[in-house]
């Protein structure tokens, strides 16, 4: 996946207090608040426990994001007590990219959108005053662009002493675009424009680029932050039927001598039973008519309740490793299985 960013101080503000990641499959925008330097300090902190945090945790997508927002939180009321900064605080919205996967952390009014196929869809929900309006059905979207309090947000990273981000996941396919935005660009420019600017058929740095100056035509009174990730290829972690052969003649080699029964049976890989994720012990594969694998046990996650993208992956025997990483495959699909309910 490749991803651009791009900030603007806009017309208005005498500094920029946004910060980005656009780091491949890594994005993120925060956009600080608290007085002059504050803000700053509140959105690098926020997108530096991103970097830490996320980057070095891809097997586990969810809880990397969970942590980068606890510690964000924590850093940022550090600095605040110590300095005295009440008002110290930012928004955050983070997008990790993985095998067909976006998870989303996300707190405060800057925004996630997809764009597939010409049609744009946001993500995350805005956790402000006119958000809660607009809900609500007592303000239009297009009123709340321009509503005097359009600026309070409900719930922001380092403001309170405990966090609580909105995460999930979404499957995204080759083709589509992500956008990570913050209030600065979706004051200017409402959904419909953002769509036709953000075209797929335009390289991602000409629309970032596009965007920041609709934003300041529109009078740039924010500071305007974009960030894209354009999906290519999806590139699943898979088995091909040569590699579980090369293996299975290295398993067949080891039972010669003794003690890789031990290990098949801590080897496990999930199938579809009876409309339901099965777990298996060892290898799904029969070389020279030897089987290495066999059922264990059915879980309680529902099929139907799972994206398209796992599915198709349970179909051909998802192979997943030792007990700690069934228990983390397990987990998430869980968690997906329980947000489609």
């Amino acid at each position: 996946m490749r991803s651009v960013g791009l900030t603007d101080i806009g017309r208005v503000r005498a500094e920029n207090q946004d910060a980005l990641v656009a780091d491949g499959p890594l994005l993120a925008v925060a956009d600080g608040m608290g007085g002059h330097a504050c803000g700053a300090r509140a959105a690098k902190a926020a997108v530096d426990a991103v970097r830490h945090n996320v980057s070095a945790d891809k097997r586990r997508p969810k809880s990397a994001i969970n942590r980068a927002f606890i510690r964000a939180n924590r850093a940022i009321r550090e600095i605040s007590a110590d300095e005295g900064h009440e008002r110290m605080g930012t928004t955050l919205t983070v997008a990790s990219v993985q095998n067909g996967i976006v998870w989303i952390g996300h707190v405060g009014d800057s925004r996630a959108y997809l764009l597939r196929d010409g049609q744009l869809s946001q993500l995350t929900t805005d956790h402000s005053l006119v958000g809660e309006l607009v809900r609500s059905g007592q303000l239009s979207p297009d009123k709340a662009r321009s509503h005097p309090k359009r600026n309070v947000i409900t719930r922001a990273v380092g403001t309170d002493q405990q966090i609580r981000p909105d995460i999930f996941s979404h499957t995204v396919r080759p083709g589509a675009r992500l956008i990570l935005c913050s209030d600065g660009l979706t004051g200017g420019v409402d959904d419909r424009q953002l769509a036709e600017l953000a075209s797929t058929k335009r390289p991602a740095q000409a629309v970032a680029t596009k965007l920041v100056e609709a934003a300041n035509r529109a009078g740039g009174t924010d500071n305007i932050t974009v960030v894209i990730g354009d999906i290519e290829t999806v590139e699943p972690p898979s088995r091909s039927r040569a590699a579980l052969f090369v293996v299975a003649a290295i398993v067949l080699t080891a039972l010669a001598v003794g003690g890789a029964d031990y290990w098949l049976d801590n080897n496990y890989y999930l199938t579809i039973f009876q409309g339901q994720v099965g777990i298996n012990r060892g290898l799904p594969a029969e070389p020279f008519g030897f089987k290495l694998g066999h059922f264990d046990r059915r879980t309680s996650i529902k099929i139907k309740d799972l994206p398209d993208y796992y599915v198709e992956r349970l179909e051909q025997e998802m192979v997943v490793g030792d007990t700690d990483r069934l228990k983390e495959v397990l987990a998430d699909l869980g968690d997906l299985a329980e947000r489609a309910r």
